[in-house]
């Protein structure tokens, strides 16, 4: 609706923007995880992604250009959305009961907030307009931001990416040798 109401896109154009934009969204966070783990740690994929995100709700907000606004949410996305259950994964050994108690704690909030979050902004949007939605989105990932941080001493410490992917140099040394008489 912002694309058709207040930018004035074609139906047509804005559902191709739209899908793309959700295409990226389910695709990201492979790539998301992958700099997590390797690279950067769970801490800082969580925060900079919301940080990313929230910087593309407030360009929106502003009036900024919306393919770059959508980029920074849709690459923030990739960074926050895998690292969330990885690090609520790391607080329990897998035996532990209280890991899917846990897990389905998680489950019931990403679902309530699928649920709320459209409804919200969305009533935000169509009735004092959609900057007060992108508003809406950027104060929640802004909260977000600050709880995690005030509870982040609370969480197992990020493995250095080297010391979570040990190299085995035996069966490289191994495979230098024929096998052949």
């Amino acid at each position: 609706y912002y694309l058709t109401q207040d930018l004035g896109y074609s139906t047509e154009d804005a559902s191709l923007i739209y899908g793309t934009f959700l295409a990226v969204a389910y695709v990201t966070p492979i790539l998301g995880g992958w700099i997590a783990d390797r690279f950067i740690g769970r801490s800082a994929a969580i925060v900079g992604g919301a940080l990313l995100k929230m910087a593309g709700y407030i360009g929106l907000l502003f009036g900024a250009n919306v393919t770059g606004c959508l980029a920074a949410i849709v690459i923030g996305n990739g960074l926050f959305l895998p690292t969330l259950p990885a690090t609520l994964g790391a607080l329990f050994s897998p035996n532990d009961p209280d890991r899917q108690r846990s897990f389905s704690f998680y489950y019931l909030a990403v679902s309530a907030g699928a649920l709320l979050a459209p409804l919200i902004c969305g009533t935000l949007g169509e009735n004092f307009g959609w900057r007060y939605s992108f508003l809406a989105s950027a104060t929640g990932l802004a909260a977000a931001i600050v709880i995690f941080l005030a509870g982040r001493h609370l969480l197992p410490p990020d493995r250095p990416a080297a010391a979570s992917h040990p190299v085995d140099e035996a069966p490289v040394a191994a495979t230098s040798q024929s096998v052949i008489p």
